[in-house]
């Protein structure tokens, strides 16, 4: 009896003192929770926005220690902050939920320990406008010269998870856009020995990348591997055994980032992007904007090897160094009209902004270009500079069939539906406008001189609704000065024969020019004199298959 009394006892003083510890401890829980929002507020207030014009709007911090007990979760919601440069308000970041996994025992010595970190719905932006003042996370901060300084703190995180995450840097100085949305990203990372390290998976989409030029990418699915490192004292990024998709292909991501500490603003890149991407796609981005027009339409199987580097200073107001090598073999390019394909192509070229790293210091050189066909090959060299008004130096020299001769030689001007070409051409001057006939007749006639003997030829001039077939001949070319030899065949319904000299015979057929001069010897089975009137009216508005 004694001994239950004893054991009753006993129970009963254990679970008063437990009593006693919970209320204490919820006591002290509540006193110190309170003590540990305020710190965390200005905790966070102070690091974003300490001497930088930055303005945090007011934002809410709850804490619990059940969620990830023996931890404390933070959760800050509806972070905001606005940068106030220049005498404008711009929001740069928007956080809608942050969860943060803390060690109690650093919060209680002021230091906040995250080993854990969840993000919702966050959006970024960054903005400069078309006189070069920027807007973003570094407000109107001060560079500070010289090398940077070791973070005071060492830690892990264990896992960093973010949801729903959008970017977008858009500079109107440059007329450049880069729009991003991560749906989905798990990491891990830390600092140790004065370097930031994250690695992990980032699953999203690259919502646009645009130049003065236009639209490159839209809508792109994206999946990166990270593997990224900072060093804090050197100022210096970089990325090692990074890859992406892009494209539905396999991007490597190499290089570094450094800050241009003797410069106000800007980064000193050294990047490297290497792998493979759809024919069409990289020749829309090596090409010059008047000339893209030529691939629409265009599909191909093939993809080219690519090589694109970016070095040199990056700056709201300065352009990096961007070279883009590609090269493929055995590739194929058709069109949605028949007549204009390419069946077994190989290419090697190189793109390069130049040393004004702008479009009209711009320039494509391709190397070596091969296009086959069952009757030979056509070997090609070319030089494109100035992208705003591109000027070709070109040769041109080998067999090849009239379809495919069609493709490089004023597409969308003349339709080929069989033949054989033998040609040594070169070419130099100004590529003349699609589109705009009335610039095209004050712009300096792009220089063509050498030889093209045609066999079998059949082809149709849609400028003057014209269709030529059978066709024999060698033409000697000197610019709009042109030499027939040995020519026959039948055009529009009339065989002939000829020797004739020309000036501005394909310009004018092709509607590009407004008249013709022909002399020399003829024949004709059949003259249809309404059909040669025809060939006098106005052409028809051409429009680029």
């Amino acid at each position: 009896m004694k001994s239950f009394s004893l054991r009753r006892g006993l129970a009963v003083g254990f679970l008063v003192l437990l009593t006693l510890l919970l209320g204490l401890g919820a006591a002290v829980w509540l006193l110190g929770r309170d003590y540990a929002v305020r710190y965390l507020q200005r905790t966070v207030r102070e690091q974003l926005t300490k001497n930088s014009g930055l303005v945090l709007a007011p934002f809410t911090v709850e804490l619990s220690p059940w969620r990830d007990f023996p931890h404390v979760t933070a959760s800050l919601g509806h972070l905001s902050l606005t940068d106030t440069s220049h005498h404008r308000a711009v929001p740069v970041l928007q956080v809608g939920h942050a969860d943060l996994r803390l060690e109690l025992v650093d919060l209680w010595h002021r230091q906040v320990h995250v080993t854990r970190l969840e993000i919702h719905d966050a959006d970024f932006r960054q903005y400069v406008d078309s006189t070069g003042h920027s807007w973003g996370l570094r407000g109107k901060k001060a560079r500070r010269p010289g090398e940077g300084k070791d973070p005071l703190l060492n830690f892990n995180l264990d896992s960093i998870v973010v949801y729903n995450f959008h970017m977008v840097t858009r500079n109107d100085y440059s007329h450049s856009t880069l729009a991003g949305h991560v749906q989905h990203a798990r990491l891990t990372g830390g600092i140790r020995q004065g370097a930031l390290r994250l690695s992990g998976v980032l699953d999203g989409y690259l919502e646009q990348l645009a130049n003065r030029s236009g639209t490159l990418l839209a809508h792109e699915p994206v999946r990166v591997w990270l593997n990224y490192r900072y060093a804090f004292k050197a100022r210096r990024g970089e990325f090692w055994r990074t890859r992406a998709t892009l494209n539905s292909d396999t991007i490597s991501i190499a290089g570094t980032h450094t800050v241009a500490a003797d410069q106000p603003t800007g980064t000193f890149l050294n990047l490297q992007f290497s792998g493979s991407q759809p024919l069409v796609a990289v020749l829309h981005a090596a090409l010059p904007p008047r000339l893209r027009p030529y691939l629409t339409g265009a599909t191909s199987p093939s993809h080219a090897r690519i090589v694109y580097t970016i070095s040199g200073l990056s700056g709201p107001t300065v352009r990096p160094h961007t070279v883009l090598t590609f090269g493929l073999q055995n590739a194929s390019l058709a069109w949605p009209d028949s007549s204009r394909r390419i069946n077994r192509w190989d290419l090697q070229g190189t793109y390069d902004n130049g040393p004004a790293h702008n479009l009209r210091t711009a320039s494509v050189t391709l190397d070596h270009c091969r296009i086959y066909s069952p009757v030979g090959q056509l070997n090609a060299t070319f030089v494109l500079r100035n992208f705003l008004r591109p000027y070709v130096d070109g040769h041109l020299r080998g067999r090849t069939e009239l379809p495919e001769l069609a493709t490089v030689i004023s597409p969308g001007l003349w339709r080929a539906r069989q033949g054989i070409a033998d040609l040594d051409v070169q070419l130099r001057g100004l590529i003349p406008p699609l589109g705009d006939q009335m610039l095209a007749r004050t712009q300096k006639s792009l220089s063509v001189r050498g030889t093209i003997e045609l066999r079998g030829a059949a082809f149709s001039l849609p400028a003057r609704h014209v269709n030529v077939s059978e066709v024999n001949v060698r033409i000697g070319l000197r610019d709009s000065l042109w030499r027939l030899t040995n020519a026959s065949g039948v055009f529009d319904g009339m065989r002939f024969k000829a020797a004739a000299t020309t000036t501005y015979l394909l310009t004018y057929l092709t509607g590009q020019h407004p008249s013709t001069a022909i002399t020399g010897k003829f024949e004709v089975d059949e003259l249809h004199l309404d059909r040669l009137r025809a060939l006098g009216n106005t052409p028809t508005q051409r429009v680029l298959a």
